[in-house]
């Protein structure tokens, strides 16, 4: 997810808005332009929309790595399959339709597994649900 550079943010001290980096945002090193108070919601809530971005599209993003590592093609799946996709076994299923014929490891070797590889059984991988990886690669978000 990106944001616009700089980013409108409103203090929640004095509740001045102003625009600030995003880097600085991010990192909770945003200081208020009015007030000189460390902004802490704002940064929040950009984080918090990350993880939630994140999350709502981790099916789409296994399923596009898994096309681009393993130069599978997505016309082989339905819209109603990839719909369907809740746990690791039908993404599994999905990418054996597109084409994978390739050995488990390589699919761990994707981004989206490395994110929950100490997290994670390997050997179970087919049973853990698609949503419950995204929550373990993005962690709920604490103030900095």
């Amino acid at each position: 997810m990106e944001f616009i550079d700089p980013f409108p943010t409103k203090c929640e001290f004095c509740n001045e808005s102003n625009i600030y980096p995003v880097k600085e945002l991010l990192a909770y090193k945003a200081i208020c332009k009015s007030c000189g108070s460390k902004l802490i919601d704002g940064p929040l809530e950009m984080h918090k929309g990350k993880r939630s971005v994140a999350i709502e599209l981790r099916p789409a993003t296994l399923i596009w790595e898994a096309c681009e590592k393993f130069d599978l093609d997505l016309e082989c799946i339905s819209d109603e399959e990839f719909d369907d996709m809740r746990l690791v076994s039908d993404f599994l299923k999905n990418i054996e339709k597109m084409g994978f014929d390739g050995e488990l490891e390589s699919i761990l070797e994707l981004s989206s597994f490395k994110r929950v590889s100490q997290s994670i059984d390997p050997s179970k991988l087919g049973q853990y649900s698609v949503e419950e990886l995204a929550v373990l690669a993005y962690p709920e978000v604490k103030p900095g």
